[in-house]
């Protein structure tokens, strides 16, 4: 009996020592740009990973504009926006999947894959008038893009990057849209 109980417990702490390694022969990989759709919806995701910090974005283009920073563990992520939106990721090998619940509404599934620039997430800021205002940019590798900025509480629609300068117009000021990733956290 004491060893049927021995060998269950070290049979369950490889288990929990594998999952959080991402065993199973997935890996978590240091560095990841990572987009794709959220499915139910016209959102795109984003999730830029750079050692263990985790910054995502989920846009629709319109009124949704959700920012996530937070760190990984053992691939697995569990974040809240501002608004109260959640993030639930798990991490492997070159793909993130998980779910986006927006404040107040259902959780909808979503899986990002690992792209090459000028695939990802892309953020510009311009402080107008005492207000900051901040906008995000998801960009699919075939250069489809949802974008949205934010000043206070108000989100609207972003100006279209244009895939080569990404200068963009903010509250009347030219501004730069940046990749997100290991080099721009």
């Amino acid at each position: 009996m004491i060893v049927r109980r021995v060998a269950t417990a070290t049979l369950l702490a490889s288990v929990f020592a594998l999952g959080a390694c991402g065993g199973g022969g997935s890996s978590v990989p240091q560095d990841l740009r990572a987009v794709g759709r959220v499915s139910g919806s016209d959102a795109f995701v984003a999730v830029a990973k750079y050692g263990r910090t985790i910054d995502a974005y989920v846009c629709d283009g319109r009124s949704v504009g959700e920012s996530f920073q937070g760190r990984a563990a053992a691939g697995r992520v569990d974040l809240r926006s501002d608004d109260g939106a959640r993030l639930q990721t798990t991490v492997a090998g070159d793909e993130v999947r998980g779910r986006f619940t927006p404040a107040g509404a259902a959780p909808l599934a979503f899986t990002a894959r690992a792209a090459s620039k000028p695939a990802g997430l892309y953020r510009a800021q311009v402080v107008a008038n005492g207000q900051t205002v901040t906008a995000g940019w998801v960009v699919l590798p075939d250069g489809e893009q949802r974008g949205t900025q934010r000043t206070g509480l108000f989100v609207t629609p972003a100006p279209i990057l244009d895939g080569t300068s990404n200068v963009v117009t903010l509250a009347g000021m030219p501004v730069k849209a940046v990749p997100i990733d290991e080099n721009n956290p």
